[in-house]
């Protein structure tokens, strides 16, 4: 993709595979860094959809918080609004979800039955975003597909690092370590048929509909699918699910009903016997408060590179006072964060303070 990327001089490359007999796109991101030091980055890989007033978001994580990190709240209400509803939402909107504990998201027209979604494994691509880019056809123009009664959203996925604590941050970057290459893989694909999504893997799509009893499946590959359908860890049913790709298929579960209901019943996938999901009305998730989920307010952070952030975008606004408070900060906890002294160099330097301005660039 490039030779020269400017924050960190690395070099990125990405590939996409289209496979005979599947219906899913894969995407392959390979990050070079061939300096000496480490290096961050942060990546997203986008897709765009076109909606109308019968899209779903279909965002299995609780906890989100707007673009600007003003607010952390559980998804889908926010403010009194169902937010998972297009049609609901009251102007175009910036999420992030925080703490993931799945590895999908995408959208569903629930009248066509038919939508996207994206997976990737949550510990290697944990970041989600949802975004609109429009409300009306007219602001949505340049977005549309085909379409004049519509508006466009864009569904995006991204990466984000750091510690523990940090990974919760909007944007948080990653670091790349010297002379590495760090891989990133994730897969798009197309649904039909289904109007909510409890669970995906690398090779199907699944949806529980507890009021006719039945779990849908929707394959993108040809692999061996087995369900083991169980109530209160008792299995009662295994299911071989037909090599067939792009197709619906129906999986009965009153037995589940009758052995307890579907609040107890959780249906295991198994590929290659191995088990890789877990289809569940039951969420995985876990509502907390704020300041469980990041530090409050949201630029108090106390890592080098937080202060690092903060600096940057502090100097980009012309804070120039705040971002050298904040590149010093940084250089206490890490006297080796050359990007800092970068920065804190040029800030001397339109300052006049020639003679610091060069020691600055001398410890880079």
């Amino acid at each position: 993709m490039s030779e020269w990327e400017r924050n960190g001089r690395t070099l990125w490359a990405m590939a996409f595979t289209l496979s005979p007999a599947e219906s899913r796109l894969k995407q392959r991101v390979t990050i070079y860094n061939r300096g000496k030091l480490p290096v961050s980055f942060m990546y997203w890989g986008n897709s765009r959809v076109p909606v109308g007033t019968d899209s779903r978001f279909i965002y299995t994580e609780c906890m989100g918080t707007e673009h600007g990190g003003t607010s952390v709240f559980t998804w889908p209400e926010f403010r009194g609004v169902d937010m998972s509803w297009f049609r609901d939402d009251p102007e175009v909107i910036g999420i992030y979800y925080l703490d993931p504990r799945y590895n999908f998201f995408g959208l569903t027209d629930v009248r066509r039955k038919a939508g996207m979604v994206h997976f990737a494994d949550r510990h290697d691509v944990p970041g989600k975003k949802l975004w609109t880019w429009a409300r009306t056809p007219a602001q949505g123009g340049r977005w549309r597909l085909g379409s004049t009664d519509r508006g466009a959203a864009q569904l995006l996925v991204g990466l984000r690092g750091g510690t523990e604590r940090e990974a919760h941050q909007p944007g948080a970057l990653r670091m790349a370590d010297a002379r590495s290459a760090p891989r990133l893989e994730e897969q798009w694909a197309p649904i039909y048929g289904l109007t909510n999504v409890h669970e995906v893997t690398e090779d199907c799509a699944f949806q529980v509909v507890p009021e006719e009893a039945r779990i849908l499946a929707y394959p993108f590959t040809r692999k061996p699918l087995t369900l083991e359908v169980a109530v209160a860890g008792q299995t009662i049913k295994e299911v071989l699910l037909p090599s067939e790709t792009s197709r619906l298929h129906e999986i009965d579960i009153s037995e589940a009903a009758a052995n307890g209901g579907f609040e107890r019943m959780e249906a295991r996938v198994v590929t290659a016997g191995r088990r890789t999901g877990t289809v569940s009305v039951v969420s995985r998730c876990v509502k907390r408060s704020a300041r469980e989920v990041r530090e409050d307010p949201i630029f108090s952070d106390h890592s080098p590179m937080a202060y690092f952030v903060n600096a940057e975008f502090s100097h980009k606004l012309l804070y120039r006072d705040r971002a050298a408070r904040y590149y010093r900060k940084s250089l206490e906890l890490d006297p080796l964060n050359y990007k800092a002294h970068t920065g804190l160099g040029l800030l001397q330097f339109l300052h006049g303070e020639f003679e610091a301005s060069a020691a600055s660039f001398k410890r880079r």
